[in-house]
């Protein structure tokens, strides 16, 4: 009997020991994870969206004024309303087009999240709170540098518009005159009828400050326009 007892002890210690040998692997393997998460590339981080928009010009024009009233760096990413991903491959990015999805302004969140809130909103600014994959911000940089690389586009600003000609000679003179250059006439076409442009520029980039110059001046219908140079029609 002793004999007896004594094996069932010795069985009792080694499955003890069994299982604090599967603890410890279990434990050291779940320390482990958090270093592998930290290497993956689809990290996650929390943002406040402060816009959002339809289309990139009007992202960018926005988010210029943020940056310059917030001090913030704003990044940007699509999202998809109609339930596609926005996954892209790493070779062939695909050239993101106005009007598929809503592109938002976004501010990583500090710290401390509230009072990074009420700093925002009291700059005049909605925002809400929203979880965005690192992947989702660099697939889009790299949709829009991939579209601008084969299109060339060309930032304009747009000082008038008329139907007539000469009325859009004379705002360009007056201009002119005033040691305003960089200031082209285009003729465009819509619903079937001849408009005529008062542009400035072109910019490979829209600054707010070239808008606020014209509006200073009196120019306060002065609005930025993104188009490619094959659009436009030069007139003398």
């Amino acid at each position: 009997m002793y004999n007896r007892f004594f094996t069932s002890g010795l069985t009792g210690i080694t499955n003890a020991c069994v299982i604090v040998f599967y603890a410890a692997i279990v434990y050291s393997t779940t320390a482990m994870m958090p270093a592998r998460a930290a290497n993956n590339s689809d990290n996650s981080d929390n943002y406040w969206v402060v816009g959002s928009f339809k289309t990139r010009l009007h992202a960018d024009v926005e988010r210029e004024r943020i940056e310059r009233l917030t001090a913030e760096h704003i990044e940007m990413a699509a999202f998809y309303l109609d339930g596609r991903s926005t996954e892209v491959s790493a070779d062939q990015p695909r050239a993101y087009r106005d009007g598929e999805a809503n592109i938002r302004l976004l501010v990583r969140q500090t710290m401390e999240p509230l009072t990074q809130r009420q700093e925002l909103e009291l700059k005049g600014l909605a925002v809400w709170r929203l979880t965005v994959a690192s992947r989702q911000i660099t697939q889009f940089k790299n949709a829009v540098a991939a579209r601008e690389e084969i299109l060339t586009p060309e930032y304009w600003l747009v000082l008038g518009s008329f139907y007539g000609p000469d009325r859009a000679r004379d705002q360009r003179d007056s201009l002119l005159k005033a040691g305003i250059d960089s200031v082209t006439l285009h003729r465009l076409e819509a619903d079937g009828r001849y408009y005529f442009r008062v542009d400035h520029g072109p910019f490979d980039r829209i600054i707010a400050a070239q808008r606020q110059r014209f509006v200073d001046q009196g120019i306060t219908g002065a609005f930025w326009t993104r188009a490619h140079g094959a659009e436009l029609v030069d007139v003398e």
